[in-house]
């Protein structure tokens, strides 16, 4: 009798036996296997040819990285200005990794249109097709305003006439123009060679409530001197792109046109005084107006 009752245990234990490695067998299944981590590999989301002020560390002093004035500033300007780009000293002082990274270093398109080691060519400055970075501009429109009123002496004057005895010397009166403020030219610009296209910069200053939304908006005309011009100019972000076309019977007075592929477009009449400055007025199909200035 005790014989069968250990042969019964024996028999359960070993059911129970069976049973806990087929359970552990089955637990080992379902557990999920370990996988390996391939790690992921960060890519800079900076776009090195498109430069901005924005960036905080472009936010210094202008004399960081421009040369203030620049060396070409009196035959683009009539006054010390930053008139180019600056120099590569400027960006490898920060940027030699980008700077080194290739024969055509992405961070060369910011000023070069065309980024070759045999070849220096750069942007107009500033680039017409990019877009402004700098909200303020400084209305010429309302200060010439200003300086044309004539105050009676009862009110409170915000600009005094004064007259003053002339010198021999001092036979031409300045009165409500640029002298104002601005120095004249102590000579002439240089005539481009005739026959060779010129290039100049286009000024559109603000004339109604709806040009003030953009400000100052700039643009090139390029002269091709045989009565014909092409007009490029970047409008809300969009490049608007057109001729120039002088008034059959009147040498100096012409029209202009320019169409986005965004569907804006814009009409512009202009007179000459030489073949590198003029001056006119330009209408937007959105009904804004400017007053532009062309000339470098």
């Amino acid at each position: 009798m005790f014989a069968r009752c250990r042969l019964f245990i024996l028999m359960i234990c070993a059911v129970l036996s069976v049973i806990r490695c087929h359970n552990t067998a089955e637990a080992q299944k379902r557990r999920p296997r370990p996988t390996s981590v391939t790690p992921r590999l960060s890519i800079s989301s900076v776009d090195y040819s498109r430069f901005s002020h924005a960036t905080k560390k472009h936010q210094g002093a202008c004399n960081t990285c421009h040369k203030v004035p620049t060396s070409n500033w009196k035959k683009v300007r009539d006054f010390p200005d930053v008139a180019d780009f600056p120099g590569h000293a400027a960006c490898i002082s920060c940027h030699r990794q980008q700077f080194f990274k290739g024969a055509r270093p992405v961070i060369c398109g910011g000023c070069h249109s065309k980024v070759s080691p045999r070849d220096d060519l750069r942007f107009v400055f500033r680039n017409p097709a990019a877009p402004g970075q700098f909200l303020i501009e400084f209305p010429h429109d309302k200060h010439q305003d200003v300086i044309a009123r004539v105050y009676a002496v009862d009110e409170n004057p915000i600009f005094v006439r004064a007259s003053f005895a002339l010198t021999a010397e001092e036979k031409t009166k300045h009165y409500n123009n640029c002298e104002i403020c601005h120095s004249p030219r102590a000579t002439a610009p240089a005539a481009p060679s005739k026959g060779a296209p010129a290039t100049l910069q286009a000024r559109l200053y603000p004339a109604n409530d709806i040009a003030t939304q953009t400000g100052v908006v700039s643009g090139t005309v390029t002269n091709m001197m045989g009565g014909k011009g092409r007009f490029v100019l970047d409008y809300r972000g969009e490049i608007l792109t057109g001729e120039a076309t002088r008034v059959s019977g009147d040498e100096r007075r012409g029209v202009a046109s320019a169409y986005g592929p965004g569907g804006s477009y814009m009409s512009c009449e202009y007179q000459m005084n030489t073949p590198y400055q003029g001056a006119g007025s330009c209408t937007f199909s959105n009904g804004a107006r400017y007053q532009v200035h062309i000339g470098n």
